[in-house]
């Protein structure tokens, strides 16, 4: 648990130090840039109702996305760690975050499927690792920000994709009867 815990940070921290060490920026490198510190404010946002009117469609589609993804998250990881996902739970706080969200001018929340895997393959098994996730984000946005500013934008996505790879579950396709020849003939037969 200790190494995967690690493993992240650490390469996270290198590909900074190399960046700075190598000036990576210099040579056409994307990296991260500067990253304003601090909490976001508080408060309504700025919407009139012309603005409401054009926003519940794609809210809504937003929504259902958001309430799927998380669900299948949910429960492709209570399968993986032995425990029951409790879909109203979920969407309870699918809510409650979005509505956080909404107040502090961020994005749609989702249940972030590479955090959600990323915690669970580092051992945590509560929603306490949570809880020193909000910690670490508090302190990262308060003093820590500048940084990640020469953080390779590339080396961000390699985390990503690291991460994601924990999406995949094989047990899932075969327990479904799809194995790659299934896939190879259910893509042939739709003439892609």
């Amino acid at each position: 648990i200790l190494d995967t815990l690690l493993s992240i940070p650490i390469a996270i921290g290198v590909a900074i130090l190399l960046s700075v060490v190598l000036d990576l920026e210099a040579q056409g490198v994307a990296v991260v840039g500067a990253i304003a510190p601090g909490l976001p404010p508080i408060g309504l946002p700025d919407l009139g109702l012309s603005d409401l009117a054009q926003l519940v469609l794609p809210a809504a589609a937003i929504g259902l996305l958001i309430y799927a993804d998380s669900g299948v998250s949910g429960q492709v990881l209570g399968r993986r760690g032995g425990y029951k996902v409790d879909p109203n739970g979920e969407f309870l706080g699918l809510g409650a975050s979005n509505i956080a969200a909404a107040l502090t001018s961020g994005f749609p929340v989702n249940g972030s499927q590479s955090r959600s895997f990323a915690a669970a393959d580092a051992g945590a098994r509560s929603q306490m690792a949570s809880l020193g996730v909000l910690i670490l984000v508090l302190v990262t946005l308060l003093f820590l920000t500048p940084l990640f500013a020469p953080l390779p934008k590339s080396a961000l996505a390699g985390v990503i994709i690291v991460v994601g790879i924990g999406l995949i579950d094989p047990a899932e396709f075969r327990r479904l009867g799809l194995g790659p020849a299934d896939l190879r003939d259910r893509h042939a037969d739709h003439g892609q």
